[in-house]
């Protein structure tokens, strides 16, 4: 398969060929995307040399291998709502199907 074929029109292929180049460039853009876990414990430790000024932003994130815009994206949290660790999060319950009434006849 051509890794240029998002140049070509779809609308050339036959209908089978299209979906399964669909198929293969969805597969590829899923695969990229990965999102790095912060620990709680580096957050409290990346918090505390920040705050008490033995470092910057950008040196904390480089030492403690975090993005440097999602430690100071940590450091906003902290400052607004005084949270250090991450969200919890909840369950979400599936919601129940109400059934459907006839309605009354007249």
């Amino acid at each position: 398969m051509d890794p240029n074929f998002r140049y070509f029109s779809i609308k050339r292929l036959q209908p089978e060929e299209a979906e399964s180049m669909i198929a293969q460039w969805e597969l590829e853009c899923k695969s990229q995307r990965s999102y790095n876990v912060t620990s709680d414990e580096q957050r409290s430790v990346m918090l505390q040399q920040v705050t008490s000024n033995q470092m910057t932003i950008s040196e904390a994130a480089r030492k403690y291998g975090i993005k440097y815009t999602t430690a100071k994206h940590i450091l906003n949290i902290f400052l607004r709502e005084g949270r250090v660790e991450k969200k919890k999060r909840r369950l979400r319950k599936k919601p129940r199907k109400r059934a459907v009434q006839a309605p009354a006849s007249l």
